[in-house]
């Protein structure tokens, strides 16, 4: 159960930037499975054997911090650790890319899953839940040193920091489940008829002008 961990800052876009860990020196042998995940990169096709399904790519001018569980992909004794910059353009000097905080630890049992704890804030966003998350952390004795988006893949019982962010994604949408309102309930009876113009197009609210025309 061991989690790489890095950061990933894209200044400049190659076509592929990924990570690997391997057995050997041969990239793309004989191995059942891939062994390098594509993290950002504007190639689309032609990827060869490479994990991008379920990976959240870095955009560009983003910085993105990942957690993978590498045993949900490939298992083996690993030797191996690698970086691909990918860039068959022009005279191939393109893309920049920056890798920090790399790290591999193992995944240890939820420090959390006894405890009971609740938050509230004016916005549910991953960053604040991760945020609060660590405040609860820090009255647990046995969460020293953990690490939160680690603790909530063991908590969530999830593989990677993607699934986690999909994971609070749902928390969150369940928290605003009692204020939601139908469109047309909130529009209210009377405005059906609008509405039905409005989006059948063609008269002044489409355009946005007043009656002088401006």
């Amino acid at each position: 159960d061991t989690i790489l961990s890095f950061t990933l800052n894209v200044e400049e876009y190659a076509e592929i930037v990924g990570i690997c860990v391997d057995e050997d020196l041969v990239y793309a042998d004989q191995d059942a499975k891939a062994r390098c995940f594509k993290l950002a990169g504007d190639q689309r096709v032609h990827l060869g054997r490479i994990i991008y399904r379920g990976i959240k790519e870095t955009d560009l001018t983003e910085e993105k911090t990942y957690h993978i569980k590498l045993s949900e992909y490939f298992t083996g004794v690993m030797n191996y650790f690698a970086f691909i910059h990918d860039e068959d353009r022009g005279d191939r000097s393109g893309g920049i890319s920056h890798f920090s905080n790399i790290r591999f630890y193992e995944k240890e049992p939820s420090c959390l899953s006894t405890k009971s704890f609740n938050f509230a804030f004016s916005e549910c966003t991953t960053e604040k839940f991760i945020n609060m998350i660590e405040v609860e952390m820090a009255k647990v004795s046995g969460c020293n040193g953990i690490d939160p988006w680690g603790e909530l893949i063991s908590l969530f019982g999830v593989n990677s920091d993607s699934e986690v962010t999909d994971k609070i994604a749902r928390i969150c949408d369940s928290a605003y489940a009692s204020k939601r309102m139908a469109f047309n309930e909130m529009m209210g009876e009377n405005e059906k008829q609008f509405v039905n113009e409005f989006f059948d197009g063609g008269n002044i609210w489409n355009y946005e002008v007043d009656e002088a025309g401006e």
